[in-house]
């Protein structure tokens, strides 16, 4: 009876020892990849020289199963640095569980602010991703193509996917008649925008009520009008003369939206209104607003020229040569 209780003594020292070695090993790990609570943009390189030179390997020797639910309990509730030193370390250890682990963890929207000038926000879920595949390339594994694309689809059809790649891969979709439906379920969806653009190129007219509700959300009707670029049927032309009058009573000027509406617009030149917004643009009595805005219009015009517009062209004066104007003549 006392030999079983010294043994359980005895392995649940060793537990503890064990668990505080790595405990200290992994938080020694992770500050390398952490500076001011962001993390460091090339984190996996770090890592990859990091690791090589710690005790981590060691430990893992010694009780591979130990150290395996250890990383596993480091996943949650911890810093964004320790869970993805944590993963990194479950992915090296073993490819499989760090396989199931993402799957767990696709949608995980815990937030990542990378320590980098105007690099965008990331999520646990998406850097899971980076890491497993970086692992998986390194590794020259055959399956890394066909398991890439098993990812994409499931970001692609999940409707709970908030992924940043689904921007990308919406983009990317081929417009074609098998994916139609996927992108018509996702613009409806509302969550990722950008499938609206790609919708509106099929020019489907049971599609119309959708662009519409675009419009319903100051947050999403800036989408809307860029669909109907793509598709500019007559039935939501009201639409985009709604938002140039709401803008009008703005004092605050969105640009990248100006830049919109104009082209938009440019998109209907059967309709009397136009010439009458246009009109409205350039004789404005409030010369920053004149020149401002008849500069977006003057663009929006040469990007999408028609002749019946050729008369603004030579009715706006702006400074043709100036780095100002070259610089807005690149933005969409």
């Amino acid at each position: 009876m006392r030999k079983s209780y010294y043994k359980l003594l005895l392995l649940l020292f060793f537990q503890l020892n064990f668990a505080q070695n790595l405990d200290f090993e992994i938080e020694k790990i992770s500050k390398q990849i952490e500076i001011n609570k962001k993390i460091e943009i090339n984190y996996i390189k770090i890592l990859d020289s990091v690791v090589n030179l710690s005790n981590i390997t060691n430990l893992k020797k010694i009780d591979s199963t130990l150290y395996k639910n250890t990383l596993i309990d480091k996943l949650d509730n911890n810093s964004n640095s320790i869970s993805l030193t944590s993963f990194y370390l479950l992915c090296e250890l073993n490819i499989s569980d760090g396989k199931k682990i993402l799957l767990d963890n696709i949608n995980n929207k815990t937030p990542i602010e990378f320590n980098f000038d105007n690099f965008y926000k990331s999520n646990l879920g998406d850097e899971y991703i980076s890491v497993l595949i970086e692992k998986l390339r390194k590794s020259n594994s055959e399956n890394l193509t066909e398991y890439i694309k098993y990812i994409e689809n499931l970001i692609l059809h999940d409707v709970n996917s908030n992924s940043n790649y689904k921007n990308s891969l919406i983009k990317n979709l081929e417009e074609n008649n098998d994916n139609y439906q996927l992108i018509r379920k996702i613009a409806t969806e509302k969550k990722f925008p950008e499938s609206l653009i790609k919708l509106a190129k099929y020019q489907n007219k049971n599609d119309l009520s959708i662009i519409l509700s675009y419009f319903e959300n100051k947050n999403t009707e800036t989408y809307g009008l860029l669909a109907i670029q793509n598709f500019p049927d007559k039935s939501l032309y009201n639409s985009v003369t709604k938002v140039f009058k709401k803008e009008w009573k703005d004092k605050f000027y969105n640009y990248p939206k100006w830049r919109i509406i104009f082209k938009t617009l440019t998109f209907f030149p059967d309709e009397k209104e136009t010439f009458d917004l246009f009109d409205k643009t350039i004789k404005v009595k409030n010369k920053f607003r004149k020149e401002t805005l008849s500069r977006n219009l003057y663009i929006a015009i040469i990007k999408n020229p028609n002749p019946k517009f050729d008369s603004y062209v030579e009715k706006i004066k702006i400074d043709k040569n100036s780095y100002l104007f070259e610089e807005e003549m690149k933005l969409n």
